[in-house]
């Protein structure tokens, strides 16, 4: 039998830990990467019961997303089942100063990093099951982390606001060419508290309307339900606290 496994990118932020913890809680053994260290978080999930281990790749770099996939199914016993891409940079820029070296290595961690993860992702991941009832059953999972870029665009996060643009029709175009056998879906992020994704300055005038920052909860609530839901795909999903 097939096991959950799963590959969380971004995972020593606030953000990142919080769903995959929910992921833990589901059954879910974790790979869990990022640029800064996810010893302590895979310590926590061991502690839980579930498989963990901490990764280091550089997102630009396609050998080293490559072998981030490999590598994850490899430490965890089996192929992955479940990849969150959740690794897009949030720097400023603008029009009228922005250089072609900026916007490519925006557009390489926000846009390619994910799709090449997908590449890969998908190329292992075990075909569909069927229902009872003789319908696909998709029980492998990606799931795109998108912030309110997407529908509030900002001319001083321009990069930012394009990639997420991209992100979501990568997710719609995504979950049409890998379906039945894998569902592709994204959680659109609300703003959230100064340190936790974006800078202090930003936070005031980022809100979702009902004044509230994104709660990881609620994040993390999201993430169990795309994870339960086998005939959902190709479908963004807002977290906003009214």
């Amino acid at each position: 039998m097939i096991g959950n496994a799963a590959l969380v990118t971004g995972a020593a932020s606030p953000l990142g830990a919080a769903m995959a913890l929910a992921l833990a809680d589901l059954g879910f053994d974790l790979a869990l990467q990022d640029v800064a260290s996810t010893v302590n978080l895979a310590e926590q999930v061991r502690a839980n019961g579930r498989k963990a281990v901490a990764m280091e790749a550089d997102m630009q770099d396609a050998a080293q997303l490559d072998a981030l996939v490999s590598g994850a199914a490899d430490e965890l016993g089996g192929p992955l089942t479940c990849l969150i891409n959740n690794t897009a940079p949030l720097s400023p820029d603008a029009l009228m100063t922005l250089s072609r070296g900026e916007w490519d290595q925006s557009m390489d961690a926000a846009l390619w990093a994910p799709l090449r993860l997908a590449q890969r992702f998908a190329q292992q991941a075990p075909k569909g099951m069927r229902a009872q009832n003789g319908e696909p059953f998709a029980q492998n999972l990606i799931l795109n982390i998108i912030d309110q870029r997407v529908s509030d665009c900002a001319p001083d996060f321009m990069t930012h606001s394009i990639a997420a643009a991209g992100l979501k029709a990568f997710t719609k175009t995504a979950a049409l060419d890998l379906a039945p056998d894998i569902r592709v879906n994204a959680i659109g992020l609300g703003p959230q508290r100064p340190g936790q994704y974006q800078f202090a300055a930003h936070a005031s005038d980022q809100r979702f309307p009902g004044e509230g920052f994104a709660n990881f909860s609620e994040v993390a609530a999201a993430v169990r339900y795309f994870s339960q839901a086998p005939a959902v795909t190709g479908q963004l999903m807002s977290v906003r606290v009214e």
